[in-house]
């Protein structure tokens, strides 16, 4: 696929993950005066099954829609890209386009990832496995498989340095934000300064599930047996080492 972007168009892209915080970091970059953020959000033109065919120019359509004179970067946010095993062939695609991209994965505690995970799958696709049963298959259910984030960042590995890529800590974009978002304007060489009262908020993708969440949703999503938690504990332990030793970020409040 031929590139159609010109070289001081710089890209950058929320790759995941779901249920992390991408919808408020988003929110957040886009009311930066230097970053222009896609509308809407997730474009997912690199996965194969949805947006590929669509063609490049309609990408940089959609990543251009609000400009302004200002913008530096453009942007968008597709938990999607980091799904390797259900979505493969991203990180290749992604660098076949737009190698000079700059990357930003939020990561979460897994065992709160996958419980939030779960109640948006049982909220808005009714199913009908309990929470035991979705995460029983351990490395071979797609919960865990999106709560292993070194394993979906070493796709990316291969095509764009360590440079480009940004790892943070959602526990720090909700409790630290004004630190967090000045880790992130740095990375992209924008004001650091900035701030904006859209920071004060939490953004969620629909705030009428909020309130259509049915208090059943919860309470499923909070019981989690002991021998499910080791297992599925031990199937994350090695991959939280390698994050860890990789970003030097200690996450401490994670449970494993």
């Amino acid at each position: 696929m031929v590139k159609v972007h010109s070289p001081d168009e710089q890209r950058v892209v929320i790759i995941g993950g779901m249920k992390c915080g991408t919808t408020s970091l988003h929110a957040y970059m886009d009311a930066h005066p230097s970053i222009t953020m896609s509308q809407p959000k997730e474009l997912d033109f690199f996965i194969e099954s949805k947006n590929w065919r669509r063609g490049p120019i309609w990408y940089r359509r959609m990543l251009r829609r609000g400009r302004t004179a200002e913008t530096r970067w453009f942007g968008e946010a597709s938990p999607n890209y980091t799904k390797a095993d259900q979505f493969p062939g991203v990180p290749a695609r992604m660098a076949a386009t737009q190698p000079a991209a700059r990357l930003i994965l939020l990561v979460r505690d897994p065992f709160e990832r996958m419980r939030s995970h779960f109640g948006h799958t049982k909220l808005n696709r009714g199913a009908k496995r309990g929470l035991r049963d979705a995460l029983l298959p351990g490395r071979e259910s797609p919960l865990v498989q999106a709560s292993m984030y070194f394993d979906q960042l070493s796709r990316y590995r291969p095509h764009f340095s360590d440079e480009q890529i940004l790892v943070l800590a959602s526990e720090n974009l909700r409790d630290e934000r004004r630190r967090t978002l000045q880790r992130v304007f740095r990375f992209l060489d924008v004001d650091p300064g900035f701030w904006s009262d859209t920071f004060e908020s939490h953004h969620h993708v629909n705030p009428a599930n909020i309130k259509a969440r049915p208090p059943a949703i919860d309470e499923i999503c909070s019981r989690l047996p002991d021998d499910v938690f080791e297992e599925i504990h031990n199937a994350l332990a090695e991959d939280t080492r390698a994050l860890r030793a990789w970003t030097g970020q200690r996450f401490d409040q994670w449970p494993i």
